[in-house]
């Protein structure tokens, strides 16, 4: 099995989304995702992106994402995996 680790495209943010929709279940908070597709599209690949997402996939399928931003309150990147 090959994993290849990947920067994403605006095109992978839907199933970003549907990774972050199922990490909010098992974590028992389906009703916290408020983040649209649309939103992660506009914020991640805009002229002054607010993040940085990369995916994971196996056999051509995304299977993990990991989303890289500044944490305006420590002042540095943060990881959210």
């Amino acid at each position: 099995m090959n994993i290849i680790i990947r920067e994403a495209i605006s095109k992978d943010m839907s199933k970003v989304l549907e990774l972050i929709k199922e990490l909010a279940t098992f974590e028992k908070e389906p009703d916290a995702v408020i983040v649209t597709e649309k939103q992660l599209i506009n914020d991640g690949f805009s002229s002054s992106p607010k993040f940085k997402c990369f995916v994971a996939e196996i056999n051509q399928e995304i299977v993990e994402w990991l989303l890289d931003t500044l944490d305006i309150q420590h002042g540095r990147d943060q990881l959210f995996i």
